[in-house]
């Protein structure tokens, strides 16, 4: 009497693990993207909170003391740099914009930009 060997040959085992690796492919690959959209997504809602620091900042200043600042490094994220233009297009009233630039990967550079009005009332 023959005893039949049962298990898996070699050709379905390669199968089988080139499916999987298909399958795992797109999977990582989706992985690495959020990553890269999260490290993203974290730089935008900084910038976006040292640009309502400076608002509140310039908010509590003096009407006369609300000028335009040139770019400069944020003290504790000095991959930030804000910038004040402060434009007055009447005597009482001045048009405050904060922006914050920041470099990505590749040396390009974002921006987050607020716009406010001070009025001396």
């Amino acid at each position: 009497m023959r005893v039949k060997r049962q298990g898996f040959t070699l050709t379905a085992t390669l199968i089988v693990v080139v499916l999987i690796i298909i399958a795992l492919f797109p999977l990582m690959r989706a992985l690495s993207t959020s990553l890269f959209v999260s490290a993203d997504t974290e730089s935008n809602i900084i910038a976006l909170n040292l640009a309502l620091g400076k608002m509140e900042e310039i908010r509590n200043r003096d009407f006369a003391n609300v000028t335009t600042e040139a770019k400069a490094v944020v003290p504790k994220f000095p991959r930030f740099q804000t910038e004040v233009i402060v434009a007055s297009p009447h005597a009482t009233l001045k048009d405050v914009k904060i922006i914050v630039y920041w470099e990505i990967s590749g040396g390009a550079q974002r921006m987050v930009s607020l716009e406010t009005y001070a009025a001396d009332y």
